[in-house]
């Protein structure tokens, strides 16, 4: 009996202690809004410290992260831009959420939440991706590629995320994600073809499926410039090679 009772309150003790083990978790992986909007990011935690340090970081493709606020139970903490960043720490609840207002295309990063722990250890959160999409709605343009095994479906120049899985779902149903080129505030997205052509036809501008031509037809303008470039390095060989004639030539005489 009494082997059974410690059994017991070693577990209770065991489920404690993994209870106030320090962590971080962020319950949305992905964010979507609009440019001008506002959004709300979450972030629960725990921690066996008796002073909460939380942060914010923003991290923009491979880039290193960079701060963008922190709290702190016994304290304000700080924040690098007011006007459109902002949060509160709330020790009884365990959460720190991020609110964006005045969202910008360059918002569109992954966002961390952060946790110091006793130890001085930074624990991270599994992060937020948040898509920021433009005020104005463009819909997708799409084109059919294809060489002799592989057609595929081009969707571009779309301003939501979604704009080519909702439209076309037999063909990208979200399989492959839309990506934006760094610079450019509109999405690309590309998709597989069915091997038997079902779906070829359904891929296509009003005008019908476009086929890329591998051809590369020759510019008139280019083929000037080479032909200058081409101009101007025979005349320099020419030129060191008479130099060089020149330079013997007399060193033979001298």
């Amino acid at each position: 009996m009494m082997h059974l009772v410690l059994s017991v309150l070693l577990a209770a003790m065991s489920l404690e202690c993994r209870a106030q083990r320090d962590n971080v978790l962020q319950p949305e992986a992905e964010k979507t809004a609009a440019e001008g909007e506002a959004v709300t990011l979450g972030c629960h935690y725990n921690t066996t410290s008796s002073n909460e340090y939380l942060f914010w970081y923003k991290q923009h493709g491979d880039n290193s992260p960079t701060f963008i606020l922190s709290r702190f139970k016994f304290g304000t903490g700080k924040t690098e831009d007011e006007d459109r960043f902002s949060s509160t720490l709330d020790s009884s609840l365990r959460s720190v959420p991020l609110k964006i207002q005045k969202l910008q295309l360059s918002d569109s990063a992954v966002y961390y939440c952060a946790l110091i722990t006793n130890q001085n250890k930074m624990i991270f959160g599994g992060g937020t991706r948040v898509t920021v999409e433009t005020k104005e709605l463009y819909k997708p343009s799409y084109y059919k590629l294809q060489d002799e095994t592989t057609s595929l479906c081009l969707a571009t120049g779309f301003s939501r995320i979604r704009g080519a899985d909702e439209d076309k779902k037999h063909i990208f149903n979200n399989r492959t994600g839309a990506v934006r080129i760094e610079g450019d505030s509109l999405f690309n997205q590309v998709g597989y073809l069915t091997s038997d052509g079902s779906d070829v036809q359904t891929c296509g501008t009003e005008g019908g499926p476009v086929d890329c031509d591998e051809s590369l037809q020759p510019d008139p303008q280019v083929n000037l410039v080479s032909l200058t470039v081409l101009g101007l390095r025979l005349l320099f060989m020419k030129t060191v090679v008479f130099n060089v004639l020149l330079t013997l030539r007399l060193w033979i005489t001298s």
